[in-house]
């Protein structure tokens, strides 16, 4: 154990490095080397420099250490963030501060990442490219929690807020999507998305607001699986039919609609039940010498199959 004053560097190496924080320590699995120069006095612990690499990991730090608070700051360099999670790729370079008591510290990050991945089919797409990344996180109990998160880029732009209670992580999210296209085909137009999202441990509880293409207004509640595989949800809200004429070009359809649907079960259309109606709409066919108006449509939905009942007025007299 040191104790005095100490004016000196030190350089060393270690095998299986460990913080006991698990997001670090996976980081430092393998060899590592260390570099310090440190200046110990009465007036506690300063560190001139310290120069960390381990596997994909690299890091420059200087500041004060004393045993009531720490106020380090530096750069940090991943170049393989699969070392944070086997399932996660890409590589950033990030500015980092560490403040407060040595037990329960404040982390904020800030600067770049590219080609971002976390091994989900649907969010990766979102994440291609550069982004700009910052974030607060707080170290407690060997545990580092998420307080705040800003991730923008060219297809997205997402702002995070998290607090803890108990087991619970909760988050308040607020994000922009570009275009809707990315994660479904030829529906295009900017996606906004509000709300909160309950991480138990053991699923996520969301009550969300969004508004899409086609004048979508809607709200999802209820929960859905850590690992994506199923969930029980509520959708329900408002859009427009022309929503659909990317599907059935040349004939055009108009009208509102709106929506009272459940997803309960795996993440497919047989999982989807509820109605979705239609009223006063319109639908033409440059194919036909008249148009079909007034439409009122009903369609139940049940075990992948669509139950449908219509009437409509025709613009050259009479009605369906």
């Amino acid at each position: 154990q040191l104790s005095g004053e100490l004016d000196g560097t030190v350089a060393l190496s270690a095998l299986g490095l460990r913080i006991g924080v698990d997001q670090i320590d996976r980081l430092l699995v393998g060899e590592s080397a260390a570099n310090l120069s440190v200046l110990r006095d009465e007036t506690g612990t300063t560190i001139r420099h310290l120069d960390l690499s381990a596997g994909p990991i690299t890091s420059s730090m200087s500041g004060k250490v004393a045993s009531a608070d720490v106020d380090l700051s530096g750069e940090v360099t991943i170049d393989d963030l699969s070392g944070l999670n086997p399932g996660y790729s890409g590589k950033a370079k990030l500015d980092i501060t560490l403040a407060g008591k040595p037990e329960a510290a404040l982390i904020t990050l800030s600067g770049n990442a590219d080609g971002l991945a976390i091994g989900n089919l649907t969010a990766d797409p979102l994440l291609a490219g550069t982004s700009s990344l910052s974030a607060r996180l707080s170290l407690s109990d060997g545990l580092v929690t998420l307080d705040q998160l800003r991730l923008s880029n060219p297809q997205l732009d997402l702002s995070v807020t998290g607090t803890i209670s108990g087991d619970t992580q909760k988050l308040s999210i607020t994000g922009k999507l570009a275009d809707l296209g990315l994660l479904i085909p030829d529906l295009n137009g900017p996606l906004s998305v509000s709300g909160e999202v309950l991480d138990d441990g053991t699923a996520f509880a969301l009550d969300l607001k969004g508004l899409g293409p086609g004048k979508v207004d809607a709200r999802v509640s209820g929960s859905i699986a850590r690992d994506f595989a199923s969930a029980d949800l509520a959708i329900s809200g408002t859009g427009q039919a022309g929503l659909a004429n990317i599907f059935i070009a040349p004939k055009v359809i108009e009208g509102p609609t709106r929506f009272d649907l459940r997803l309960a079960g795996p993440l497919q259309l047989s999982s989807l039940s509820g109605r979705v109606v239609l009223s006063n709409g319109r639908l033409s066919d440059p194919g036909l010498g008249f148009a079909l108006e007034d439409i009122g449509a009903q369609a139940d939905l049940k075990a992948g199959k669509a139950a449908l009942s219509a009437t409509a007025g025709l613009s050259t007299g009479g009605t369906l």
